[in-house]
C-alpha cells in the first residue's frame, strides 16, 4: 500500500518534471521563433512567440504552485491542495499564483 507521503512525493516529481520540460521546450521555441524565423512566416511567428511566452509562464507557475484538486466524497465540492514553493510565501501567494 502506498502511503500519503510517497504519493505526494510522486506528484511533486511529476509536476517538476513536466513543468521543467515544458519551460525548457517553450524557451527553445521562443528562441527559435525570434532568431530563426524565415521572412515568409514572420507575421505568424508573433503568434508562436505569444504562445511560447504564455505556456512557459504556465509551466513555471505549475512548478511554483503544484496544485492538486481532490473531490470530497458524497459532496459537490472540491479541495485544492497546493504543495509547491508558494507554501513558503503564504497562502495568499498560492491563491494569487
Amino acid at each position: 500500500m502506498i502511503s500519503e507521503h510517497e504519493l505526494t512525493n510522486d506528484f511533486q516529481i511529476l509536476h517538476f518534471l513536466f513543468g521543467g520540460a515544458g519551460s525548457i521546450l517553450n524557451l527553445i521555441l521562443l528562441l527559435l521563433a525570434i532568431f530563426l524565423t524565415p521572412k515568409a512566416i514572420r507575421l505568424y511567428s508573433t503568434l508562436i512567440i505569444n504562445f511560447a511566452i504564455t505556456d512557459g509562464i504556465a509551466c513555471l507557475l505549475d512548478i511554483f504552485i503544484e496544485i492538486r484538486v481532490l473531490p470530497y466524497p458524497n459532496e459537490d465540492s472540491m479541495a485544492h491542495i497546493m504543495n509547491g514553493f508558494c507554501k513558503y510565501f503564504g497562502l495568499t501567494t498560492c491563491a494569487v499564483g
